[in-house]
């Protein structure tokens, strides 16, 4: 009886050392593989804020137009301190478009992604400023331009937007539409 019992623990050795020995196979394919990947990529720092005059804390993604250039904002810095909208060409060039003032009905603290139509204008939002302190809805054209669409008064309309705006094209009309604290859905400029 001893005898059975050693051959079924040499046995069942065996099939575990097969089994370990697999693991260890795959695992070691799994990290040839996941080295081998991030051996093929590179990373490019394209620009480092530095506060003044072009801004810091960028949150939002970035969007890129036809010729790649690539457009963003930050949340703080700038000239007022209260961020920035800014393109970075094809080279890493930053050019900030836009420094938020904060006062004057002009919006403060965007950290929201930014969309871009056709003619090239950016449209986003901002967390504070506008006329109620509440955030805003803004329009940006090529030139540098800046125009408040809404600025939101914190009631009933909600406050504080976060993200950005989109696009909603229905038929031949087109709208845009913001998240604000309040009214995720309601339209902030038709």
């Amino acid at each position: 009886m001893r005898r059975i019992q050693h051959q079924v623990s040499i046995s069942v050795g065996r099939e575990e050392a097969v089994r370990i020995a697999l693991v260890w196979v795959v695992t070691l394919v799994a990290a040839l593989v996941a080295t081998h990947s991030a051996r093929a990529q590179t990373m490019t720092v394209l620009h480092v804020f530095t506060k003044l005059p072009d801004g810091q804390v960028p949150l939002a993604a970035l969007v890129r137009d036809a010729v790649g250039n690539l457009y963003g904002t930050t949340g703080q810095g700038g000239s007022h301190s209260n961020g920035t909208v800014f393109k970075l060409d094809k080279t890493g060039r930053e050019i900030v478009l836009h420094s938020f003032a904060g006062t004057g009905g002009d919006g403060a603290g965007p950290s929201g992604h930014l969309i871009r139509d056709g003619a090239g204008n950016l449209y986003g939002t901002t967390t504070g400023g506008g006329s109620h302190s509440s955030g805003t809805v803004f329009k940006l054209d090529k030139t540098g331009k800046e125009v408040v669409l809404y600025s939101f008064a914190g009631g009933s309309d909600g406050a504080t937007p976060f993200a950005g705006v989109s696009v909603i094209v229905q038929g031949t009309s087109t709208a845009l539409r913001c998240k604000a604290a309040l009214t995720p859905t309601e339209p902030c400029l038709s």
